[in-house]
Protein backbone atom coordinates (compact mmCIF):
# COMPACT_ATOMS: atom_id res chain seq x y z
CA UNK A 1 0.00 0.00 0.00
CA UNK A 2 3.00 2.43 1.06
CA UNK A 3 4.61 1.58 -2.28
CA UNK A 4 1.25 3.23 -4.06
CA UNK A 5 0.91 6.11 -2.43
CA UNK A 6 4.81 6.86 -3.39
CA UNK A 7 3.89 6.17 -6.62
CA UNK A 8 0.73 8.35 -6.99
CA UNK A 9 2.54 10.82 -4.97
CA UNK A 10 5.56 10.82 -7.86
CA UNK A 11 2.92 11.04 -10.79
CA UNK A 12 1.21 14.10 -9.12
CA UNK A 13 4.28 15.76 -9.19
CA UNK A 14 5.18 14.68 -12.24
CA UNK A 15 1.83 16.07 -13.33
CA UNK A 16 1.52 19.14 -12.06
CA UNK A 17 4.67 20.18 -14.20
CA UNK A 18 4.62 22.66 -16.43
CA UNK A 19 4.89 22.66 -20.33
CA UNK A 20 8.37 22.18 -21.38
CA UNK A 21 9.67 25.63 -22.97
CA UNK A 22 8.78 26.23 -26.57
CA UNK A 23 12.30 25.83 -28.32
CA UNK A 24 13.98 29.03 -29.69
CA UNK A 25 13.02 29.93 -33.35
CA UNK A 26 15.26 29.00 -35.94
CA UNK A 27 16.69 31.68 -39.14
CA UNK A 28 15.32 30.89 -42.18
CA UNK A 29 17.40 31.33 -45.15
CA UNK A 30 16.16 34.46 -47.63
CA UNK A 31 16.77 33.90 -51.18
CA UNK A 32 13.83 35.48 -52.81
CA UNK A 33 11.32 38.03 -52.16
CA UNK A 34 8.99 34.86 -52.29
CA UNK A 35 10.38 33.78 -49.00
CA UNK A 36 9.29 36.40 -46.77
CA UNK A 37 5.71 37.15 -48.55
CA UNK A 38 2.91 37.75 -46.55
CA UNK A 39 1.21 40.03 -44.54
CA UNK A 40 3.27 41.20 -41.23
CA UNK A 41 2.45 43.21 -38.37
CA UNK A 42 3.88 45.20 -35.59
CA UNK A 43 3.80 48.16 -33.24
CA UNK A 44 5.94 50.73 -31.44
CA UNK A 45 6.08 52.48 -28.56
CA UNK A 46 3.92 55.35 -29.77
CA UNK A 47 1.30 52.16 -30.02
CA UNK A 48 1.45 53.02 -33.80
CA UNK A 49 0.29 49.71 -35.57
CA UNK A 50 1.77 48.50 -38.82
CA UNK A 51 0.45 46.19 -41.39
CA UNK A 52 3.53 45.14 -44.11
CA UNK A 53 2.29 43.42 -47.44
CA UNK A 54 4.62 41.30 -49.25
CA UNK A 55 3.62 40.06 -52.71
CA UNK A 56 6.00 37.31 -54.28
CA UNK A 57 5.86 39.46 -57.05
CA UNK A 58 7.94 42.23 -55.28
CA UNK A 59 5.05 44.35 -54.48
CA UNK A 60 4.90 45.65 -51.33
CA UNK A 61 2.46 47.74 -49.19
CA UNK A 62 2.81 49.15 -45.61
CA UNK A 63 -0.37 50.73 -43.74
CA UNK A 64 0.71 52.72 -40.41
CA UNK A 65 -2.29 53.60 -38.27
CA UNK A 66 -1.18 57.08 -36.26
CA UNK A 67 -4.02 56.91 -33.89
CA UNK A 68 -4.96 60.52 -33.53
CA UNK A 69 -2.83 61.31 -36.72
CA UNK A 70 -4.62 59.31 -38.98
CA UNK A 71 -3.84 56.68 -41.36
CA UNK A 72 -0.75 56.60 -43.71
CA UNK A 73 0.17 54.65 -46.46
CA UNK A 74 3.15 53.76 -48.67
CA UNK A 75 3.23 51.36 -51.37
CA UNK A 76 6.09 50.10 -53.70
CA UNK A 77 8.24 47.40 -55.25
CA UNK A 78 11.12 45.41 -54.18
CA UNK A 79 14.19 44.28 -56.15
CA UNK A 80 16.73 41.71 -55.24
CA UNK A 81 19.87 43.88 -54.03
CA UNK A 82 23.23 43.08 -54.23
CA UNK A 83 24.01 41.55 -51.24
CA UNK A 84 22.16 38.26 -49.87
CA UNK A 85 19.02 39.29 -47.64
CA UNK A 86 19.08 42.74 -48.95
CA UNK A 87 16.31 44.37 -51.65
CA UNK A 88 15.86 47.64 -53.26
CA UNK A 89 12.40 49.79 -51.64
CA UNK A 90 11.04 52.06 -54.46
CA UNK A 91 8.29 53.90 -53.28
CA UNK A 92 5.74 54.57 -55.74
CA UNK A 93 3.72 56.42 -53.03
CA UNK A 94 4.16 57.33 -50.05
CA UNK A 95 1.68 59.31 -47.36
CA UNK A 96 3.56 58.64 -45.01
CA UNK A 97 6.65 60.59 -45.77
CA UNK A 98 6.31 62.38 -48.88
CA UNK A 99 10.43 62.78 -49.24
CA UNK A 100 10.42 59.23 -50.14
CA UNK A 101 7.96 59.10 -52.90
CA UNK A 102 10.05 57.72 -56.15
CA UNK A 103 12.74 57.58 -53.63
CA UNK A 104 15.15 54.12 -53.80
CA UNK A 105 15.84 52.67 -49.94
CA UNK A 106 17.69 49.62 -49.18
CA UNK A 107 15.62 47.07 -47.37
CA UNK A 108 17.70 44.47 -45.40
CA UNK A 109 16.37 41.16 -43.69
CA UNK A 110 17.69 41.27 -40.59
CA UNK A 111 15.87 38.30 -39.21
CA UNK A 112 13.80 36.00 -40.49
CA UNK A 113 12.24 32.98 -38.76
CA UNK A 114 9.18 32.27 -40.51
CA UNK A 115 7.22 33.93 -37.97
CA UNK A 116 8.77 36.74 -37.33
CA UNK A 117 10.51 39.52 -39.64
CA UNK A 118 12.94 41.97 -38.37
CA UNK A 119 13.60 44.98 -41.15
CA UNK A 120 16.21 47.41 -41.29
CA UNK A 121 15.54 50.30 -44.34
CA UNK A 122 17.87 52.22 -44.56
CA UNK A 123 18.61 55.29 -47.13
CA UNK A 124 18.61 59.75 -46.94
CA UNK A 125 21.20 59.16 -43.87
CA UNK A 126 18.26 57.64 -41.63
CA UNK A 127 17.86 53.59 -40.39
CA UNK A 128 14.53 52.49 -39.57
CA UNK A 129 14.42 49.15 -38.08
CA UNK A 130 10.96 47.12 -37.53
CA UNK A 131 10.20 43.81 -36.39
CA UNK A 132 6.81 42.33 -37.75
CA UNK A 133 5.13 39.02 -36.49
CA UNK A 134 3.33 36.84 -39.60
CA UNK A 135 -0.70 37.54 -39.39
CA UNK A 136 -2.40 34.38 -38.48
CA UNK A 137 -5.45 35.71 -40.40
CA UNK A 138 -6.55 38.18 -43.56
CA UNK A 139 -6.80 41.15 -41.99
Amino acid sequence: MMRGMRALVVLLVFACGHAPPKPAAVEQPVTSIADIAGIWIASDELDWAYKLSVEPTGAIALVIDRNKMGICEQKGTLAAGSEPKSFQLTYERNECNRDYAGAVLQMKIASFTGDALTVVITGYGSEERRTYTRARRPL
